[in-house]
């Protein structure tokens, strides 16, 4: 490796990188007793939630601090991931408001919810897990 390698550039971009994984949707279509994210997948005769396969890609690619964008219903969801310790990660949750109607985007719930965070995501580089 030369003194002019971007490698190590991108391996600290990584350490100071943070995760959003937004989950704040109703999910009602779907009829579930529980949160969509929590949807289980079976793999090798083990169940995973969806959004822990979002999880375990950013951890395996670095990221260490993560934060989930939910709304005020995902109590399931935060006692499944809690902290993050047993995924090899820090999690934070950041709650976005609810939008004033159905036909409201909720885009902008996400950027004001990520505006809540900034003292988490400023000056890192962010990735967004779907």
């Amino acid at each position: 490796m030369t003194a002019n390698s971007p490698i190590p550039a991108i391996v600290n971009a990584i350490h100071d990188a943070i995760g959003v994984i937004p989950a704040a949707g109703q999910g009602v279509r779907l009829g579930l007793p529980y949160p969509k994210e929590l949807y289980p997948i079976i793999r090798d005769n083990r169940y995973k939630p969806v959004s822990q396969f979002v999880l375990d890609s950013l951890v395996a690619s670095g990221v260490r601090e993560n934060v989930f964008v939910i709304n005020e219903t995902k109590h399931q969801l935060l006692g499944y991931f809690g902290d993050g310790r047993r995924f090899g990660c820090a999690i934070s949750y950041v709650v976005q408001e609810r939008a004033a109607g159905a036909d409201q985007s909720t885009s902008p719930g996400l950027a004001h919810a990520l505006d809540a965070a900034w003292h988490l995501v400023r000056g890192r580089t962010v990735f967004f897990g779907m």
